[in-house]
């Protein structure tokens, strides 16, 4: 279950950074001035679906994370020589 949990905070926060990415490219291509306040109110503009994203991610990892590092586990058993 701690594999688990880790990979649900990872999840997040990869999230977070893909958010953030985005807002990146948001703000540079769409804003006319190029400051860190504009940087910041992207960010802010676009929380709500940067949280929703991440809380995506660690309901998907906490439902379905545990069979699929099993078969994963299984598999590189297997497999590895």
């Amino acid at each position: 279950m701690g594999k688990i949990i880790l990979l649900a905070v990872y999840g997040a926060a990869v999230a977070y950074l893909y958010g953030a990415i985005t807002d990146l490219f948001m703000w540079s291509a769409f804003m006319a001035e190029k400051t860190l306040e504009t940087y910041i109110a992207v960010f802010i503009a676009g929380a709500a679906f940067d949280t929703m994203r991440a809380a995506g991610n660690v309901l998907m990892i906490l439902v379905l994370g545990g069979p699929t590092v099993k078969v994963l586990s299984r598999f590189r058993k297997r497999h590895l020589f």
